[in-house]
């Protein structure tokens, strides 16, 4: 007997033995996954990862067109190739992200351009770290999902609040988040939970129906067109003939103009050091496409989304076992875009303009620009951005007529002060950002003899306020010290470092010192040579 799609079989059989059943696999489109799924398997098992399953469903209706549970053609047990991957709970890495960029969009607590910092982060000892363990200062919101930055992500879930995410998450459709939010924390977004790929895929392949069903609909919602996939033909249901259908909705669960600047970030062809080979996956069709990578390297993903399919796709040993250079752009990604070849192609999401409105975006912060920004771009943004804030960073400086020294009227005439907009940054998101951004410039120094009050001239960019720091301790077994970090406002700053009574030393240029406090509550302390200060409570454990 065929045995086409053995992991499907096993798991429609189970329920209804000695039944003749119909799944909606299209066999040819089966066989071929299928093929995909174990010539890759065959070319990874090298680097001893065995594992690889993937699902391929219709958008519309949510059939599931080709379902690759494992591959099929290994005779030891051992290997796991028996296990149905697509049913099974797995660390979701960063699959997760462009969940809460729409959910943020949809509420009107960011635009897609609104900056996002990217500096060290301490959340009760929970350090994030970027892939490639560097930070950029700030970054765009789209661009953190482009580029999959951990950081930003982790403050902009703090932001919207975890127990609100995963509400989100579930009533999108993901149904093992079964612990509480204290369980999951900040980690949620970086793969803290787990998921499986018939979920996610479904919860994708949801969005882009409720996306492509906004014009159809005349802007109103069907929140039906949530659902599962299905590996059944899907039942011909009533079509919606009016608006006065009582289907409909004005309350989204999402906004169409936040799925689509969503599938627009998705689609960009920007990706992380992580993804250093996303070049090669160019191809004649849009895509809307992100991958995810657990922690020790133990699940590679990648789902992609058109308006007419969904292919997820998922790597790693069923095991559990992680492999070194295991990441879902290396593994997960090219399945992804083989199977894609095998698909047509077809149109792309519309903007959902009624939902749209064109506003003045500063081009350097990118939230709405106040009256003092320099560089203005019109651009289409979700009408929920309208509650989103003017520009923050852009300030009125007074400067001499050369512009080298900031002055004030207290010791330069007023007619010879030139006042201008200044883009600026908070000290510890620039102290990253100018490495960056050639075109940044640092606010000019305060003439000597000017006497002008500062704030925030000094940033502790390592540890943050109230933030709980772990002892380090090296191969020797020996505890190795803390490397303190500071950004200040004026490059040609002294700083002066006191914990709690104790002197620790000062700094120029590039403020950095090491400690090794004891356990407990801490006082650190920070004075320029100006009179600045600047202090922190942490604590050691």
């Amino acid at each position: 007997m065929p045995n086409e799609a053995p992991h499907l079989l096993e798991r429609l059989a189970v329920h209804q033995p000695g039944t003749r059943i119909v799944a909606s696999v299209q066999r040819d489109l089966q066989k071929q996954t299928q093929e995909i799924v174990n010539r890759f398997a065959r070319e990874y098992s090298s680097n001893h990862i065995y594992n690889l399953a993937a699902i391929v469903a219709d958008v519309e209706t949510g059939e599931v067109l080709a379902y690759a549970g494992n591959v099929s053609y290994q005779s030891d047990e051992r290997r796991g190739n028996h296990v149905d991957i697509i049913t099974s709970p797995r660390s979701t890495g960063s699959i997760l992200k462009p969940f809460l960029y729409a959910g943020m969009l949809h509420d009107g607590q960011i635009l897609p351009s609104t900056l996002v910092a990217d500096v060290p982060l301490n959340i009760n000892g929970f350090t994030p770290q970027n892939f490639n363990r560097t930070f950029y200062g700030s970054v765009p919101a789209h661009r953190a999902i482009e580029r999959s930055l951990n950081v930003p992500l982790v403050r902009m879930l703090s932001m919207y609040n975890t127990g609100r995410f995963m509400s989100l998450l579930k009533k999108l459709g993901m149904t093992t988040l079964t612990f509480s939010e204290d369980h999951y924390g900040a980690a949620l977004i970086l793969g803290g939970a787990e998921g499986t790929l018939w979920d996610l895929a479904g919860m994708y392949a949801s969005m882009a129906r409720t996306l492509s069903h906004y014009r159809i609909y005349n802007g109103c919602y069907n929140p039906a067109d949530y659902h599962p996939l299905t590996p059944y033909p899907a039942r011909e249901k009533e079509p919606v003939l009016s608006l006065t259908d009582t289907r409909l909705t004005d309350n989204p669960l999402l906004s169409s103009a936040s799925l689509w600047s969503m599938m627009e970030a998705m689609s960009a062809l920007n990706r992380p050091e992580e993804e250093a080979d996303w070049q090669q996956f160019r191809s004649m069709k849009k895509i809307a496409w992100k991958t995810g990578t657990s922690y020790g390297s133990r699940d590679a993903w990648s789902i992609g989304v058109t308006p007419r399919y969904v292919v997820a796709v998922w790597a790693g040993n069923a095991t559990g076992e992680g492999r070194p250079g295991l990441t879902g752009v290396a593994n997960a990604a090219p399945v992804m875009f083989d199977i894609f070849s095998l698909l047509p192609g077809g149109e792309w999401f519309d903007m959902p303009y009624d939902e749209m409105e064109l506003a003045g975006i500063c081009r350097h912060s990118g939230h709405k620009a106040s009256f003092i920004c320099e560089k203005v771009d019109s651009v289409y943004i979700p009408a929920a951005g309208r509650a989103t804030s003017v520009c923050p960073y852009h300030k009125w400086v007074h400067l001499t007529q050369d512009e080298r020294y900031r002055v004030n009227s207290s010791c330069e005439p007023v007619e010879n002060i030139v006042s201008r907009s200044w883009f600026v940054l908070p000290p510890s998101q620039e102290y990253y950002y100018r490495n960056y951004n050639i075109d940044y410039r640092p606010l000019p120094p305060v003439r000597p003899g000017c006497d002008q009050e500062e704030s925030n001239q000094i940033d502790l960019v390592y540890p943050e306020h109230n933030s709980v720091l772990f002892l380090p301790v090296g191969l020797s077994g020996e505890k190795e010290k803390f490397v303190f970090r500071a950004a200040h406002m004026r490059p040609e700053a002294t700083i002066y470092w006191h914990l709690d009574d104790l002197y620790l030393g000062e700094t120029e240029d590039e403020h950095q010192i090491t400690c090794s406090p004891n356990p407990g509550t801490h006082l650190l302390t920070l004075v320029d040579d100006q009179g600045n200060q600047r202090k922190i409570l942490f604590e050691v454990k």
